[in-house]
């Protein structure tokens, strides 16, 4: 399996805060991308073919942090001009086989997350309860697969999303390289996945609030 990490964004909303990639914040004395590879490579290592960690805003910095060449990081030149389904696509140009997990890159979880990704093929993972953050992407579902990821919320929805899927690379790669342009989300959309719902604590990082709750909560490593 290859696992594509997406660490291109700008980071706009937390800029004035911390003028980093937002993968290179820290939490607990380690930054969101190193607490990411290490439970990668430490539950799920063993089935991991490739690593790869799409960047594009100062992408010298995220390269200056990997100390291992097992990380392979792949730059979107055109991280400010198209969207996230091109930082995927640009991934996926390099998945030699054709299962791929994708993460996104400011994202505390589990160990018990990416378990439950890696036991399902053609999945995204659902938070529900879901957290007390704002910037939700609601989770429709129409007769057991996935039918709708949006930020505003719909009557009818089963949770968030996680930011956590699995599915099969040519069939992302080939919808990736003809919608560039769209959210990766609209992208999963597409895909007829399956939602795997999840109860164990989760965050993202996109603003100074979100940051702020982090903090507070004592994320461990090995959660």
């Amino acid at each position: 399996m290859n696992v594509i990490i997406l660490a291109a964004g700008q980071g706009i909303r937390i800029r004035d805060t911390i003028d980093i990639p937002k993968c290179l914040i820290e939490v607990n004395g380690i930054s969101l991308l190193h607490r990411s590879l290490y439970k990668i490579t430490s539950t799920i290592g063993r089935y991991i073919d490739n690593i790869f960690i799409v960047t594009g805003y100062k992408t010298e910095m995220i390269e200056s942090a990997l100390c291992s060449p097992y990380y392979k990081v792949v730059w979107n030149e055109y991280f400010d001009q198209l969207n996230t389904a091109m930082s995927l696509y640009r991934g996926l140009l390099y998945c030699k086989t054709n299962d791929v997990m994708i993460i996104e890159s400011d994202l505390l979880y589990t160990n018990d997350h990416l378990e439950q990704s890696f036991l399902n093929c053609d999945s995204i993972l659902v938070a529900n309860p879901m957290n007390d953050l704002d910037d939700k992407v609601y989770v429709s579902v129409t007769n057991g697969c996935v039918s709708g990821l949006s930020k505003i919320e719909p009557e009818k929805h089963i949770g968030e999303f996680i930011g956590i899927s699995r599915t099969d690379v040519e069939s992302l790669r080939y919808l990736c390289g003809k919608y560039p342009y769209l959210c990766y989300e609209d992208i999963l959309v597409k895909m007829d996945l399956r939602p795997i719902i999840c109860s164990e604590p989760w965050q993202e990082i996109d603003t100074e609030e979100h940051y702020k709750k982090a903090l507070e909560k004592r994320w461990n490593v090995d959660i």
